[in-house]
């Protein structure tokens, strides 16, 4: 049992009691009987049903529970009816196992809840249920239809390494949630090493994901329908753009996150939508630089390729960024021609000489610039103004052509 001591009960079929054989021929009366036994005992801290096995139907089950209450290891052959029950305490079906379907429809947990290792073998129902403690669900299988329709996890939620079966179909829909401002995810819930046999089975509808972590889950194939992640500034805390959560928890594992940032790039892009898709390869590009080394390898971080992507066009996906660095180079280059005494006849003369210079006239730049530092100088400019053209063009193109079919 739950304190590792024996279960006490007399043996009824073959070397087990009537509440752990699992013949399917047992008396259910006498079932029923070891049951309200249990419930009616109030001398004891807890309800104890360790590695029970609960036949096909024929017996009943409290509608509450006011004691921590321990499921661990037992098997439902039928369907485990839960509907609408209410767990005081800490609920533990750690290891359970469900043959027929789990009715957890507006059960509401007032404690722990755990269903690690868990096997829901037929259809799982949690919609309208409300964890208000801890929820874990870690290494839990599902293997047919599975609702978390409006489903709330006020503390944090564990479904680390669970396994969607080919034949499952796992929902979670938070969109009567959202009517009522309210979130399906209330603090931290985790996904991480998630195993999904068919990936377009896993839906997140009307859900917010700002505090959901997902790393080393395979999201190419999830569905996301209206789902809203969390938010990250972009420049100086302005135009913030989506993001996952393990980057703003400022997880270290960059290669790993960035790797998420891939999946959810090509599961944007999949699906036409080209917004977030360029929001999640920022991401991917972030990662890729911070991967970089910090501290005494800063340097490697600022000559790299990326850094100096990121603040030329914002990793191609902005092409108000470059148009802004080629404004400020033909701006401010006039300044050097006037301190140097290339031109002395005022800004604007020289800012249409400079503008001669670097496009259409440069065969006027010889009259002017007579040394080769300062030929050297303006020549640094038109190349860089050509660098800046070409982001320029590359990002417009990028963000028009590929909203077409």
């Amino acid at each position: 049992m739950h304190d590792g001591k024996p279960c006490g009960r007399p043996i009824k079929d073959g070397n087990k009691c009537i509440c752990h054989s699992e013949k399917e021929s047992k008396v259910i009366r006498l079932f029923q009987q070891e049951l309200d036994k249990i419930f009616a005992d109030a001398s004891s801290m807890y309800y104890d049903l360790t590695g029970f096995v609960f036949p096909k139907e024929g017996y009943k089950l409290p509608k509450e529970y006011n004691k921590e209450t321990y499921f661990r290891g037992a098997k439902f052959w039928g369907e485990a009816d839960f509907d609408s029950a209410t767990f005081s305490g800490g609920a533990d079906f750690v290891g359970a196992t469900f043959s027929g379907e789990a009715d957890f429809y507006k059960a509401k947990f007032s404690g722990y809840a755990l269903f690690s290792r868990a096997k829901f073998s037929g259809y799982a129902l949690f919609s309208r249920a409300t964890f208000s403690g801890e929820a874990g669900f870690v290494g839990a299988t599902f293997s047919r239809i599975t609702w978390f329709y409006s489903t709330r996890f006020e503390k944090h939620a564990d479904l680390s390494y669970c396994k969607v079966g080919k034949d499952a179909v796992v929902t979670f829909d938070g969109q009567e949630l959202q009517k009522k401002n309210k979130d399906m995810f209330s603090a931290r819930a985790y996904f991480m090493s998630c195993t999904f046999a068919e990936p377009k089975n896993v839906k997140f509808r009307k859900v917010s994901l700002g505090k959901c972590a997902f790393l080393e889950t395979d999201l190419s194939g999830v569905q996301f329908v209206g789902a809203t992640w969390a938010k990250k500034p972009k420049f100086f805390r302005w135009f913030p753009r989506n993001a996952v959560y393990d980057e703003l928890a400022q997880n270290p594992e960059h290669k790993l996150i960035e790797q998420l940032y891939r999946r959810l790039q090509i599961n944007y892009v999949n699906n036409y939508r080209y917004s977030e898709a360029g929001d999640f390869y920022i991401g991917e590009q972030e990662m890729m630089r911070k991967a970089k080394g910090s501290g005494w390898k800063v340097w490697r971080r600022i000559v790299c390729t990326n850094f100096i992507y990121k603040w030329i066009s914002y990793y191609g996906q902005s092409f108000l960024l470059p148009l802004f660095w080629m404004l400020a180079v033909l701006f401010l280059f006039p300044i050097y021609l006037i301190y140097d005494g290339i031109i002395k006849s005022g800004y604007w003369n020289a800012f249409w000489k400079n503008l001669s210079f670097v496009t259409f006239n440069r065969a006027d730049i010889s009259k002017y610039v007579t040394e080769p530092y300062q030929q050297g100088i303006v020549t640094i400019e038109g190349l860089l103004l050509v660098v800046l053209v070409t982001f320029f063009i590359l990002a417009l193109r990028r963000k028009y052509k590929r909203k077409t079919f």
